[in-house]
């Protein structure tokens, strides 16, 4: 979510205030049974790390942006189904290099197919 304060001239509304009550910005969501952790919460102030626990005073034309955290992880990554894996990358949900790393999955860049015997191999040496 953005929030925006207008800039209107001589109808600007001056300074503006915003309250947050938000979670996740410190601790993220937990994974289990081996899942990873999800990714935090950012709240961001004109692109600049703010503080969700207080007001924010914006000036016109100030930005505020909302970003919700992550779920954490259900299970081993390693063990999700390659053919899955492919179908994230191929919506653009996983890079081919987050495939590789978080899921030991080789996508081919060029046709965006999982790489089955490749996937085994390095799945093995884990």
């Amino acid at each position: 979510m953005i929030i925006r304060s207008p800039e209107d001239g001589e109808n600007s509304p001056g300074t503006t205030s915003i309250a947050v009550q938000a979670g996740r910005y410190i601790y993220p969501p937990e994974g289990i049974f081996g899942g990873k952790d999800g990714s935090l919460a950012q709240y961001l102030k004109n692109g600049e790390n703010a503080d969700p626990s207080g007001l924010t005073f914006m000036e016109p034309g100030d930005r505020v942006s909302f970003v919700s955290a992550g779920g954490g992880g259900y299970g081993d990554p390693f063990e999700r189904e390659a053919k899955a894996v492919e179908r994230d990358v191929q919506y653009g949900y996983v890079s081919i290099e987050k495939a590789k790393k978080d899921y030991g999955v080789i996508i081919d860049p060029v046709s965006l197919k999982v790489d089955l015997d490749a996937t085994k191999t390095l799945r093995e040496e884990k």
